[in-house]
């Protein structure tokens, strides 16, 4: 089984969006599930529940009365994960969810014992780390480089770029760059809907957790290339 954690300690920079789109290409493999474990918004789970079918998205919240995450708490999730007759589960975390997982493996347990632990529990980890533009950049990147020492290659770990927060080609192509800067090569593309009025309806979609069904031909075409993204992901993944 293979458990993909999709994270980010800056909040508003399209980890449920990658959630949406990733729910859209599995929504008839039942042998898929989605958590929402972002306890503050729970926006994957309200978003969701007009995409998959019932069961195949559940929300779990795993932080303490203190909002802290404890290395018990962390491996009684996987722990029930487990025991799902899935073969792929994806874990949405918020922001400080995020944060609350790199510090777990600083302090806690190392990223070596955890995929020990794991292992014996049939999991394979995968980390998905969203890096959003502009504004946002700097701290996901911090964000980033933090995680990516903590892990030291032990955890495979793939770069999400967020192309639609980077303000166009230009932007996109600066932004990859200081990301291949920081040493991580491996970059994948995701959520560039472009500034067209196509663009802004799959976005009204997302946000109306509406099935995106019944499109223009404008809009189908918009979000069948971002589709072809996530597709892209999964098959090197």
């Amino acid at each position: 089984m293979k458990v993909h954690l999709i994270l980010q300690s800056k909040g508003g920079c399209g980890k449920s969006l990658l959630t949406w789109f990733l729910a859209n290409l599995y929504a008839n493999d039942e042998s898929v599930v989605f958590m929402d474990i972002d306890e503050s918004t729970q926006t994957s789970s309200s978003r969701l529940d007009s995409i998959l079918p019932k069961g195949q998205s559940i929300f779990y919240p795993i932080l303490n009365e203190q909002k802290k995450l404890e290395r018990e708490l962390f491996l009684n999730l996987f722990e029930k994960i487990s025991r799902l007759s899935a073969t792929n589960v994806f874990l949405d975390f918020g922001a400080p969810e995020s944060e609350e997982f790199r510090k777990l493996l600083e302090f806690e347990i190392d990223a070596k014992s955890l995929m020990e632990e794991l292992q014996l529990l049939g999991i394979e980890l995968i980390l998905f780390v969203v890096v959003a533009g502009r504004d946002a950049f700097a701290s996901c990147t911090r964000f980033l480089t933090s995680l990516s020492d903590l892990v030291d290659g032990t955890i495979p770990t793939k770069i999400l770029m967020n192309e639609g927060t980077f303000g166009g080609f230009e932007g996109i192509a600066i932004g990859k760059q200081n990301i291949e800067v920081l040493g991580h090569a491996a970059i994948f593309p995701f959520g560039n809907l472009g500034d067209s009025q196509s663009g802004k309806d799959v976005i009204k979609i997302i946000s109306n957790g509406q099935k995106p069904e019944n499109l223009s031909l404008a809009v189908k075409l918009t979000f069948k290339k971002a589709m072809n993204q996530v597709e892209n992901l999964m098959i090197n993944s």
